[in-house]
């Protein structure tokens, strides 16, 4: 899930395990993290963390690790399960990179990694057995555009379909949703699209409603919407006499896509069928 923006891009920071035993007055040397949080990002790849003790290892000391967050191992980021410090020795490097599945993200996950169990009873797993890293990264420049629609009466059934075009002198039809729910659909745009003007139908396609309320919803990532990076919304209410199941469809609403910049026209909802007029 986590997304860079260059294709395949991976990062890597390592987590430093020292043995301590700052609070372990007996004879078992204690594991445990010094610093308990962590960043890694881009910019800042590589970062340390840290667990503790003042002796080195008396025999080979094998870790088994457990992972949670809202990242995932092994389609958010790689890490062994198991990490050893050698005999003789006080620290030992675990690291993790991180990998890009080409799905588009929010700016930061996190991945907490916890000390579950030690090879050998001459250890002890300290106070501080969990850290978590919080990984930040830039998301790929996009447009998401969703739609939600609710009927009037909850016991309606009805259906609408978002679709895209690019308004040359064909007026062409790109595609339709990329993501559908039984309440919503939705179009993500990525920041390569060629700059042009675009327009969107938002099609009452199927159902038997007094009224039918929509939302669009439209969210820019690492762009701007109508110059600014927040997000935008646009209501708007059909009627049975905007019921439109024919294939052709006109546009609702246009947009105009000017690098990484997109500025859209208001919402227009004609008399009947569910076509919007083209606003000058």
């Amino acid at each position: 899930m986590l997304k860079f923006s260059t294709p395949a891009f991976a990062v890597v920071f390592t987590l430093l395990i020292l043995l301590g035993c700052e609070e372990n007055e007996g004879p078992r040397a204690s594991v445990g993290f010094i610093t308990t949080a962590l960043k890694a990002s881009e910019e800042s790849p590589s970062t340390v963390l840290s667990f503790y003790l003042d002796r080195a290892a008396t025999e080979d000391l094998i870790i088994d690790l457990k992972f949670s967050g809202t990242a995932t191992r092994g389609k958010d980021y790689e890490c062994p399960r198991q990490l050893t410090i050698l005999k003789g020795l006080k620290s030992a490097n675990l690291t993790m990179t991180l990998l890009d599945d080409g799905e588009y993200e929010r700016t930061e996950e996190t991945i907490i990694v916890t000390i579950a169990t030690l090879s050998s009873s001459n250890f002890i797993i300290g106070k501080q057995n969990t850290a978590t890293a919080i990984v930040a990264f830039d998301a790929t420049p996009h447009l998401e555009i969703k739609l939600e629609w609710k009927a009037e009466e909850e016991s309606s059934e009805v259906d609408m379909n978002l679709i895209l075009f690019k308004l040359d002198d064909q007026g062409a039809f790109l595609r339709a949703s990329d993501i559908q729910g039984p309440q919503f659909e939705q179009l993500n745009i990525p920041g390569s699209e060629v700059d042009a003007t675009f327009g969107l139908s938002y099609q009452y396609f199927a159902g038997n409603c007094r009224a039918l309320y929509f939302k669009v919803a439209l969210k820019c990532y690492n762009c701007n919407l109508n110059g600014s990076p927040k997000p935008l919304s646009f209501s708007g209410t059909y009627t049975n006499s905007n019921l439109n199941p024919t294939r052709t469809v006109h546009i609702t609403q246009k947009f105009v896509k000017k690098g990484f910049d997109y500025q859209f026209s208001t919402l227009s909802i004609p008399s009947n069928g569910s076509r919007g007029i083209l606003p000058e």
